[in-house]
């Protein structure tokens, strides 16, 4: 077995290792542990397929064997199932919605360096993990709208209340309001409104990030994510009638404070669109991303689709 370029019509990820039989992944990492990291830095993203790794259980072990311990998923902005420690469903999200490709925890302090898929069973139809490169995303992005972002960073604003996505409680984890009034305090998050199950903040943070192997300048944010245009023209209209702009459940500013126009947005998600490389998931697949290299979303699908998700190696501002 070797490592061969995945056949794709818009660049080279992910590069493909694939098994001549059905030998255990988490030996095959502790052998190649080393070419794997090379690998990663040089492409960003490895598809494992071929290789035994029959449950959950069995794929938690191979995240170890690479990289441990695995990472609590933290500052959640979306709901997800915890299957065992370290390992989750992929982002719970209606199967007729695309999700927007997107950095894990690039809107935080601190995010996960590694990210693991595991394909527990495949759709009937779609359903494709979307990835782009961090770095060509950069390239392709408009010179006054870069030096912008490269100047002010992204203000992210989240607003928590009862029937309105996540709560807080859940985004972080605990049911103690001290508890996130000291993760915002050591997190530099802005607490603007804090009453009960109404709370809304404030954080800054850069639009690029320097990698730490390559040393490059990669894209690194969810400014398109957040903007409220990522949501469905109904719904937005919906939620900007019933709670202006500042109540929208999140919402993404350049760092001074100047709105992110649509157009802007907009010339994101088109830049993210044309780097993107779609493939279909078999049964036993796995994936590992780079998270500051390489950009990940979902296709709408059909069917029992099940992927599971693990983190690990975290990094942050100060690392």
């Amino acid at each position: 077995m070797g490592v061969d370029e995945l056949s794709a019509a818009n660049g080279h990820l992910p590069a493909l290792v694939e098994a001549d039989s059905g030998v255990s992944l988490a030996t095959w990492l502790a052998s190649n542990h080393q070419a794997i990291r090379d690998q990663l830095c040089e492409i960003g993203a490895i598809l494992f397929r071929g290789f035994s790794v029959p449950d959950a259980k069995s794929f938690a072990h191979a995240c170890q064997v690479f990289a441990k311990p695995l990472l609590p998923y933290t500052e959640r902005t979306a709901p997800r199932i915890q299957v065992s420690p370290g390992v989750y469903t992929s982002t719970e999200h209606p199967n007729g919605e695309k999700i927007e490709l997107h950095n894990a925890n690039s809107y935080s302090h601190k995010w996960p360096r590694w990210i693991w898929f595991y394909c527990d069973r495949e759709p009937e139809s779609g359903g494709n993990t979307s990835i782009a490169s961090s770095a060509a995303v950069l390239k392709r992005l408009e010179s006054s709208i870069l030096d912008k972002f490269r100047e002010h960073g992204v203000r992210y604003m989240r607003n928590f209340r009862n029937g309105m996505g996540i709560s807080w409680q859940e985004s972080f984890g605990t049911e103690d309001s001290s508890e996130v009034r000291a993760y915002c305090d050591e997190a530099q998050i802005e607490i603007d409104r804090f009453d009960g199950n109404d709370l809304r903040t404030f954080q800054v943070r850069p639009a690029l990030r320097t990698h730490p192997d390559t040393m490059n300048a990669v894209w690194f944010n969810q400014a398109h994510l957040f903007h409220s245009s990522s949501l469905r023209p109904e719904l937005r209209k919906a939620l900007l009638r019933t709670y202006g702009e500042d109540g929208m459940p999140r919402s993404a500013s350049f760092g001074d404070g100047t709105p992110i126009t649509d157009e802007i947005a907009d010339h994101l998600r088109d830049c993210l669109d044309s780097e993107t490389v779609l493939f279909d998931w078999q049964q036993g697949d796995v994936l590992l991303l780079d998270n500051m290299l390489v950009a990940h979303g979902r296709s709408p699908y059909t069917g029992s689709r099940r992927i599971l998700v693990s983190f690990a190696e975290l990094y942050t501002c100060d690392s």
